[in-house]
């Protein structure tokens, strides 16, 4: 057992370095952390605006008052109260807000786009999630979210889109999303509600980009109750605040890594949880030694372990909060991965 250990040793670090980039998070600045206080121009640190004006939320200390229940402040894009409600981030400190619809406007959506960290691979399946809460000042809720992803010719040839001002027919052909969200109305103003989905790459695709894609076209809103004891900003008079308006925080992009084969239906019975101050690892059968590796948000690996054992109770390492992925290996394979809010 002695020698396995440590020629598991000597090949360990060979294997988590050539599993660091399966493992990696594609979407840099995932949550917007990097965006200084009182930040206000959303294009810059990896973002920028495909379409509208997105916001960048972050902490910043100003002072504010309230007129006629509504909130007045000098810097409005503030985390956790800004210009549309109130909301703490899901993670870290910052997070963004962008608008699906926006009364009296026409095809008003708001679209932020990010450029990944590499170039997307042909044929290979991908796995994205991110969070979503419905602003407090929003009248309506909806379901009308996209995620769409694309090279950089499709988005130097968008300027054509906004020549002369919007075409929303050449909009919708260039920039159609590989995947339609088609749960129940986003309309929860307190929670944070987890968007996930997958699709197959071409080959091709550099940028990321989350919203709306098809206008006032395909409008599913639906009135929602505004949260009473959450005042909101706006001028009371100004129809404008007739909107939906989203906060976004964790996006992520992972390549499956999964192995598929003969051992996955018993592997897949292992299982990691998180308890008190420890990580949980409990392997099935004859699937042992393995290594743990725990990366964080931005695809560093901040932990490694050897499992000798069916049952494995790890001390925690030390963690700033934050979302991240866990990874079983097995023979130099990725047997089971996932991810947890610490």
């Amino acid at each position: 057992m002695r020698k396995l250990i440590v020629i598991l040793t000597f090949v360990q670090a060979s294997i988590i370095q050539g599993l660091l980039a399966q493992f990696q998070n594609l979407v840099p600045n995932p949550s917007f952390e990097s965006f200084p206080s009182c930040s206000e121009a959303f294009c810059g640190n990896d973002w920028c605006d495909l379409k509208g004006s997105v916001d960048v939320l972050t902490f910043c200390d100003t002072p504010s008052f309230y007129w006629n229940g509504y909130i007045y402040m000098g810097y409005i894009n503030n985390a956790p109260q800004n210009w549309n409600g109130y909301q703490t981030p899901h993670s870290g400190n910052n997070y963004a807000g962008f608008a699906v619809y926006g009364c009296p406007f026409t095809n008003a959506m708001e679209i932020p786009q990010v450029k990944l960290q590499t170039k997307l691979q042909n044929n290979c399946r991908y796995f994205f999630e991110f969070y979503l809460s419905l602003s407090d000042s929003s009248w309506y809720g909806s379901k009308n979210i996209g995620v769409c992803f694309y090279d950089s010719l499709k988005l130097a040839n968008s300027a054509q889109i906004f020549n002369g001002g919007f075409n929303m027919s050449l909009f919708e052909a260039t920039f159609q999303p590989q995947w339609i969200y088609s749960g129940p109305y986003l309309n929860d103003k307190s929670n944070w509600s987890k968007i996930a989905g997958s699709f197959i790459s071409n080959g091709t695709e550099e940028y990321m980009a989350i919203g709306n894609f098809c206008g006032d076209n395909c409008l599913d809103t639906i009135i929602t109750s505004p949260i009473s004891n959450k005042p909101t900003f706006g001028n009371p008079g100004c129809p404008f605040y007739k909107i939906v308006y989203y906060y976004i925080d964790d996006i992520s992009l992972f390549k499956d890594t999964t192995y598929i084969g003969i051992e996955e239906p018993d592997y897949f019975q292992s299982q990691f949880f998180v308890s008190d101050d420890n990580l949980n690892v409990n392997l099935s059968n004859n699937s042992f030694p393995s290594i743990f590796v725990l990366f964080d948000a931005t695809g560093r690996q901040v932990f490694t372990k050897v499992l000798e054992q069916r049952e494995n109770r790890l001390m925690m390492p030390p963690l700033s909060q934050g979302v991240y992925s866990y990874g079983l290996i097995y023979k130099g394979k990725v047997m089971k991965h996932g991810k947890f809010v610490f």
